[in-house]
């Protein structure tokens, strides 16, 4: 039976652009619950956040995270390896709470990747520039 929620977690919600780039073949069968092209995956995610809120806290427009990612076997298996590159332009109080949601500590999708997740190589606040232009 999964753990309760943490009642001090306030609600979040981000919303934004997300892409990856990782060593699979196009259309990476990790996406579809089969194994890695090669047997392993390595690559990054990145979102680039448009609109979000962590409690009363509102996240700031265009803040950017980058995922580095490592595992070998089924994206499903408890094999995960993660390192997180987070936008130095967040304040203390976005740094914390993005570090949150992203480590799985904040609930949602996150908490589920935290469960299979072997270690978490750290997090860093680095300076980005992130952009994507939508496609009209």
């Amino acid at each position: 039976m999964p753990a309760e929620p943490d009642p001090n977690i306030p609600d979040w919600r981000l919303t934004g652009d997300w892409w990856d780039l990782c060593n699979c073949a196009i259309g990476c069968p990790c996406n579809f619950g089969s194994d890695p092209t090669l047997g392993y995956c390595e690559g990054v995610l990145t979102w680039l956040i448009r609109d979000g809120n962590y409690g009363d806290l509102k996240i700031a427009k265009d803040l950017a995270v980058v995922l580095v990612i490592h595992w070998e076997g089924n994206v499903f298996e408890k094999n995960r390896e993660f390192g997180f590159l987070i936008d130095d332009r967040a304040n203390a109080q976005e740094r914390l709470a993005l570090e949150k949601i992203f480590t799985g500590y904040a609930g949602g999708a996150f908490a589920a990747w935290r469960d299979l997740t072997l270690r978490v190589d750290g997090v860093k606040f680095v300076p980005m520039k992130v952009s994507h232009d939508a496609e009209n």
